[in-house]
């Protein structure tokens, strides 16, 4: 894909911002493991919710926001394996494969063929 379709898709982005939200992005996923974010984001809001003392309604934004990010790392997990990618193959994010010990793989391997 050329740079003039990549700016297309995201709306007739620069390259300048192109590449700060690519610098967001993986900055994001090199701190942590897609799956295990998406978790914790996750268990995080459960826990919010059941607290007694969490005033839901003032926080429902933050909650909200939570909850798209983690459905958004799910989502880019269920394109990985769409796709027979890993991160790195998919993204160049190297956390997920160092977290699951698979080294520098970039293709999902089917070990039963």
């Amino acid at each position: 894909m050329d740079f003039s379709e990549v700016s297309k898709k995201l709306g007739g982005l620069t390259a300048d911002q192109i590449f700060e939200l690519a610098t967001l992005g993986k900055g994001i996923l090199n701190m942590y493991s897609s799956i295990d974010l998406a978790s914790s984001l996750t268990n995080l809001v459960s826990f919010i919710i059941t607290d007694d003392d969490f005033d839901i309604e003032d926080n429902k934004y933050a909650i909200d926001a939570i909850l798209r990010i983690s459905k958004m790392l799910s989502d880019l997990n269920a394109k990985c394996w769409g796709e027979r990618k890993t991160m790195l193959g998919l993204t160049g994010v190297h956390m997920d494969n160092a977290t699951y010990g698979l080294g520098n793989a970039e293709k999902i391997e089917d070990i039963n063929q």
